[in-house]
């Protein structure tokens, strides 16, 4: 049950942030500011409908690779990622658990890879309120903030399921 109400949550949070950069790029100028170098101007710029469709593919793009990515390749070459204590983790008797455990936290990151994507869109939204476009620099840090900070405890959930064992 838990595995199935945790993929449930992995479809419905890809759907949302995708439908969220498809459905409010349309509130977009014609025009969309989409690069700010240090000055906080703009001046990497693109069609409001070629800057949805990318948004929308990388809304879902990056966190699909990164799933499958996660989810699959240790089961394609099954030493990856588990360090010295491989065959401890893949040995028959904790297989099942110890690739199930992975499913989920690549799930977990790859929720983290879309909610990036869905906080960058939302900061592109927010600089192209004004007129000329102007990037909020607390906004992209609190992103960029809150991502390192979500990734760094996937490392460290990481390294606690698949520590030295006893």
């Amino acid at each position: 049950m838990r595995r199935v109400t945790f993929d449930l949550l992995f479809v419905a949070v890809l759907a949302a942030i995708a439908g969220f950069v498809f459905s409010s790029a349309t509130g977009l100028p014609a025009v969309v500011a989409t690069h700010f170098p240090r000055t906080d101007r703009a001046p990497g710029l693109m069609a409001r409908e070629s800057y949805a469709q990318l948004m929308t593919l990388l809304a879902l793009g990056v966190p699909l690779f990164v799933f499958i990515g996660g989810a699959l390749l240790p089961r394609w070459l099954p030493r990856f990622g588990f360090g010295p204590y491989a065959g401890y983790w893949l040995a028959p008797e904790r297989q099942a658990a110890t690739l199930a455990a992975v499913r989920h936290h690549a799930e977990g990151v790859a929720i983290i890879a879309a909610l990036f994507v869905g906080g960058l869109h939302a900061s592109i939204l927010q600089a192209n309120q004004t007129s000329p476009p102007q990037f909020h620099g607390p906004t992209i840090g609190l992103i960029f903030g809150g991502f390192f900070l979500l990734i760094g405890a996937a490392i460290v959930a990481w390294h606690r399921r698949f520590r030295h064992p006893r």
